[in-house]
């Protein structure tokens, strides 16, 4: 953000290539975000390769000081992983020694 400042915007998202929109994925929207973080991107990609992808190669350039990636799913998706969860849950067993040691 220091760069923007100091060269009195003009380095604004508007003006520069945008990495993620020069991808076949998309780029969804984009914001200048007040708090921990400087902007906010939601994305849209094939999978969580090419979204992992597309994180390390904008990490890679160094113009961020730091970088964070979530999936986010949808009420499908997280249904789905509910459903999963419950068929593949395992009961916890305590197991404790018997009284011959």
């Amino acid at each position: 953000m220091s760069g923007v400042v100091e060269a009195d915007g003009r380095k604004s998202a508007a003006t520069r290539p945008n990495k993620v929109s020069a991808t076949p994925d998309i780029l969804m929207v984009s914001r200048i975000a007040f708090g921990e973080y400087d902007g906010v991107a939601i994305c849209g990609f094939p999978d969580n390769t090419a979204a992992a992808a597309c994180s390390m190669s904008a990490a890679a350039t160094g113009a961020f000081s730091r970088f964070e990636t979530t999936t986010l799913l949808t009420a499908k998706e997280a249904e789905a992983a509910m459903n999963k969860a419950n068929t593949t849950k395992t009961k916890s067993r305590r197991h404790t020694p018997d009284a011959t040691g």
